[in-house]
């Protein structure tokens, strides 16, 4: 039994590092920019620890280590990659950096190096830009009449230096970006603005902020390259261990990144209920989704691929819902006193629960079999997304009434119209179709559709007409393009 002074001791450590442990799992995931917000979170952290009166001795001596583990890193120069993608971030840009005119004056070096590269290497090419990028940002009678003179001597022999000056003082001048806003979005719309800096945005927002994406990739090469497969070509292992991180991740929500600056991390509302106050249905089935019937049209987001005739597909008007759904549980699991100690005895076969993944958010499951005993290790199925994973049993909850009433939303999908080119799909184009359809969305013909009923559950087949409508100017039949790149071969009648 732990005494009174133990209990306190535990609580001041607690405190100590509460946010530590939010930032480090904030850091941890691969599916939006991290490295951008190491130094603004390094800022928060430091703020954090600081001593105030009411702390007790214990926990200042805590903080006053913490603080003087993290020192030692600012007597090393801070390293230029975390600078220049905090600059890259529109959410951050300059407000973050310590010494801002240094981190300018290296971005505009880069900068210049990239405009000079450019112009050298296309020159038409960078002209149209500039001029392009120009007239967008013309209003009113600006856009027939160069009533500033932009087309002077002046500018048109500004040399690199300037030029590259002048993007970024643009760039540092646009309005402020909200800390939930996506930064990649908003490069999406303002790429063409910025010829010279969105290729530092390319290149630094990628960084990871922590070592955990690439521990991830070794950890997954372990489990292909094994002592039975040890004659396993580089290339092939290479593309396993791709395919092997779609078919396990689930496509991120963007919802447990939110970056408030002095807010908690964790917003639980005041009116959560215990888990007493919810009927326990776990073992009762949710139903599969609604789908149009065979040859009506629906519009459908791609969730994760393996191959043209294995891949998953949300509906696209259930994504508000959707999003809504994965709000409250995130809300409802982030209470401690909303969680019980799970036990193997609690686990059906192919019932339904909720699972915290390695990315911070809970997501609906299917409950398959326990893969390990010691500890315990589960094999899941998302039921919103369509992969399958391992989760450990003291990640998985009980899912409750109020998360049951939206059906599943995980389709399993075939492409129509197509066949391998061998016996079976040729692992490259395997991984072109993953990139050609995963995580978006498309039009799409139901040409046929099958309902599965097992013994505890069911769900949907569809084969699909995939159509890309993103394209002005024409649509794209995805089973058309394939055949087209000699990826398939159309099945005849």
């Amino acid at each position: 039994m732990l005494e009174g002074n133990e209990i306190s001791a535990l609580e001041d450590f607690t405190t100590a590092t509460e946010l530590l442990k939010d930032i480090t799992s904030s850091l941890s995931v691969e599916q939006y920019t991290t490295a951008s917000a190491v130094l603004p979170l390094y800022m928060k952290i430091k703020n954090n620890l600081q001593n105030k009166d009411e702390d007790s001795s214990l926990l200042q001596s805590i903080k006053s280590e913490i603080l003087e583990s993290l020192n030692k890193y600012e007597s090393h120069p801070m390293p230029s990659n975390l600078q220049l993608s905090t600059l890259c971030d529109p959410r951050f840009r300059l407000n973050f950096i310590e010494s801002p005119e240094e981190v300018k004056k290296l971005a505009v070096a880069k900068m210049r190096t990239i405009y000079t590269t450019q112009k050298t290497s296309n020159p038409d090419n960078f002209e149209n830009i500039k001029t392009r990028t120009k007239e967008q940002n013309k209003k009113g009678l600006a856009k027939f009449f160069d009533v500033f003179g932009s087309n002077n001597n002046s500018e048109n022999t500004r040399n690199p230096s300037q030029e590259a000056e002048k993007e970024l003082n643009e760039y540092l001048s646009m309005p402020r970006v909200s800390f939930e806003h996506d930064p990649l979005d908003w490069w999406k719309i303002h790429y063409e603005s910025f010829p010279s800096l969105k290729v530092l945005a390319r290149k630094y927002l990628c960084i990871q902020g922590s070592s955990v994406a690439s521990e991830r990739v070794f950890s997954s090469g372990g489990s292909v390259i094994t002592r039975q497969r040890a004659s396993l070509l580089p290339k092939h292992a290479e593309m396993q261990i791709f395919l092997g991180s779609f078919l396990f991740r689930p496509v991120s929500v963007k919802l447990s990144f939110k970056l408030k600056v002095g807010i908690e991390w964790l917003m639980t509302p005041d009116n959560v209920k215990s888990p007493d106050a919810y009927e326990d249905e776990s073992a009762l089935p949710l139903s599969p989704p609604d789908v149009p019937g065979e040859g009506k049209e629906f519009g459908v987001f791609v969730t994760m691929a393996a191959t043209p005739h294995n891949f998953v597909v949300q509906p696209l008007t259930s994504a508000p819902e959707l999003n809504k759904l994965m709000s409250q549980m995130h809300q409802f699991y982030s209470v401690e006193e909303n969680l019980i100690e799970m036990h193997p005895s609690l686990m059906k076969k192919n019932g339904f629960y909720a699972a915290l993944h390695s990315d911070n958010v809970w997501y609906r499951i299917r409950f398959v079999y326990f893969i390990t005993s010691d500890p315990y290790m589960a094999a899941v199925y998302y039921v919103d997304f369509g992969d399958f994973n391992h989760v450990p049993l003291n990640k998985i909850q009980k899912l409750y009434n109020q998360f049951r009433n939206m059906p599943c939303q995980a389709i399993k999908a075939s492409l129509s119209g197509v066949k391998p080119i061998e016996t079976d799909w040729n692992p490259e184009h395997c991984v072109q179709f993953i990139k050609m359809v995963t995580e978006k969305t498309f039009f799409s013909l139901v040409q046929k559709k099958k309902l599965i009923e097992e013994l505890d559950f069911s769900f949907i087949e569809l084969e699909l007409t995939l159509i890309d409508t993103s394209t002005p100017d024409k649509d794209v039949y995805i089973h058309e393009l394939l055949i087209e790149k000699s990826m398939a071969r159309p099945i005849t009648k």
